[in-house]
């Protein structure tokens, strides 16, 4: 049997709304202290159950299980976090390949699109002259004409060497936990939760 740690349920709000993912361990630890709860999918119920009454399920052929000392527990593979009621709202980190996909591959002050290769990220202020990494004060540019910009601001860019940008820095939307969760494991008592794709 796997790891319990590459093992993963998925976590529901009190609404029933997906949020996230975690392992078994986790979701095990979430279940024991009572403010979870777990889903019996029970011949096309779903029935959600205490740690208590989860313990008395029996295991099928399909199931996975664990051991105890006492004896063998059913993997939820669903549990609901039984008095929250959110859904969190996630901004993509900042990093090169999240500007790439920001910024949909396209160099600030050439409008060109970007091989791997070519892309770097840009400070429209440069760190030397206080600009810090932010979505408000990063673009995505060529590797070239990053070079030739050098320490300059955007401004002084545009006047040394008559390089406009063309658009300026922005952050991308906050998106909704539920719309990253993709059920990469194929547990059919997910895809009742998730956003088809």
């Amino acid at each position: 049997m796997p790891s319990l740690d590459l093992l993963k349920t998925l976590v529901l709000n009190g609404n029933w709304q997906a949020i996230n993912v975690c392992s078994i361990r986790k979701g095990l630890e979430n279940l024991c202290t009572g403010s979870y709860s777990s889903i019996n999918f029970d011949g096309g119920n779903l029935v959600p159950l205490s740690w208590e009454d989860w313990i008395l399920l029996p295991i099928g052929e399909a199931d996975e299980a664990i051991n105890t000392v006492r004896q063998q527990v059913r993997v939820p593979r669903v549990i609901i976090a039984k008095n929250y009621r959110k859904v969190p709202k996630r901004r993509l980190s900042l990093n090169l390949k999240n500007l790439r996909k920001h910024y949909n591959n396209t160099c600030a002050y050439s409008g060109a699109k970007l091989s791997d290769k070519e892309a770097s990220w840009d400070h429209v202020v440069p760190r030397s002259k206080g600009g810090g990494d932010s979505w408000d004060n990063a673009v995505l540019a060529n590797r070239d004409i990053n070079s030739l910009k050098s320490d300059l601001t955007a401004e002084e860019f545009e006047r040394k060497h008559g390089y406009k940008m063309l658009y300026k820095p922005s952050a991308p939307k906050e998106k909704l936990a539920t719309d990253d969760i993709v059920n990469v494991y194929g547990l059919p008592e997910w895809e009742l939760f998730l956003k088809k794709r």
